[in-house]
């Protein structure tokens, strides 16, 4: 099988790597060349991953399409040009192999160029969960499943990361056998072979660091009803405890208050739609379950110091970077006459 790696600038490449040794362990497992890779993107040249990696690739073309499997493995976080010009020529690409009979899949951000490219509708594909609410505004119709990676008539798709291992184990299986595949997973130290369905941020008691049963379906409520207005009032109910008792386990296991996590689920929603889409500042507020601009904009200034407006145009500036990135020219470079800096 032939395999073309697209990649965008800032790639993931853990999902790179993880995509690549299992076919490498199946090529010797079966003493072959069952997989073949090549290294291609939008230019010739080299392209940076976004923790540092270079690799030499070379310029996609209509032979690109003509890949077994052309896999486009995007950057963890959705890029700031992502607002304007979303697909650039690996969509055509990717909807000239589709239609050539082809495999073709993505990771991260790029399963965004699928969307562009018309082929996901009515297939399944999942959506890593820190851009699904960029991906949502733009494709409303498209609904991602809540998993780590999916596979769809000649679709594949993964949030990236490891979970891209788990997917190509599941290539190796279907194109080689079971024997090939236990052999791979040997020899990358894989143990078990994660289903697609697995969720994202892995088991809840364990990234909660409790088993607490009255916990678990707390942040299980929260997590599926944050954007709710009454998603708080149903809590307790849900939770199997008394209002006071959710108050004490929430912060006796997460240090914080159920309205303090909902909070910042909101305010994560809210940095992804700043960031990667032009929606106006209300409209944002309403995507992210706040009812008024002001409530918004107070609890977006409490948690990160700077208003939403103000945190979008140090952004299309360059001037903010990550948490906490303490630039003090945000202000004057914004052309705002406050002298906040920017502390996300």
């Amino acid at each position: 099988m032939s395999v073309a790696f697209v990649l965008s600038h800032g790639f993931d490449a853990l999902c790179l790597a993880s995509s690549i040794a299992p076919m490498r362990a199946a090529n010797d497992a079966t003493g072959g060349k069952a997989f073949v890779w090549q290294y291609v993107a939008e230019r010739s040249g080299a392209i940076r991953s976004s923790d540092g990696w270079t690799i030499c690739a070379t310029a996609l073309d209509e032979q690109t399409a003509q890949a077994d499997f052309v896999f486009l493995i995007g950057a963890p976080t959705a890029p700031r040009e992502w607002a304007r010009d979303p697909a650039g020529g690996s969509a055509n690409l990717v909807r000239h192999g589709w239609r050539l009979g082809k495999l073709v899949g993505a990771s991260n951000a790029a399963v965004f160029t699928l969307a562009q490219s018309g082929i996901l509708k009515g297939k399944r594909f999942v959506v890593d969960r820190e851009l699904a609410a960029t991906f949502a505004v733009r494709w409303p119709d498209l609904q991602p499943e809540d998993g780590i990676y999916a596979a769809d008539k000649r679709i594949l798709t993964c949030v990236g990361g490891t979970s891209a291992a788990d997917m190509i184990l599941g290539l190796v299986q279907d194109r080689l056998g079971r024997d090939a595949q236990v052999e791979a997973m040997r020899a990358c130290a894989v143990p078990v072979v994660r289903t697609g369905r697995e969720p994202q941020f892995g088991s809840p008691a364990l990234r909660l660091g409790s088993r607490n049963p009255n916990l678990l379906r707390a942040v299980h409520w929260i997590d599926d009803h944050y954007l709710d207005a009454d998603c708080l009032s149903g809590l307790a109910e849900q939770s199997g405890v008394s209002a006071r008792q959710v108050q004490r386990l929430f912060r006796s296991f997460l240090g914080v208050t159920p309205k303090a996590y909902m909070t910042e689920l909101r305010l994560r929603r809210a940095i992804s739609l700043l960031s990667h889409t032009d929606l106006a500042i209300n409209d944002i507020a309403t995507e992210c379950g706040y009812d008024a601009t002001t409530s918004f904009t107070k609890a977006f200034r409490a948690r990160y110091q700077i208003v939403p407006s103000l945190y979008r145009q140090s952004r299309a500036l360059g001037l903010c970077g990550g948490d906490n990135c303490g630039n003090d020219r945000l202000a004057r470079r914004a052309g705002a006459g406050s002298r906040q800096a920017c502390q996300h």
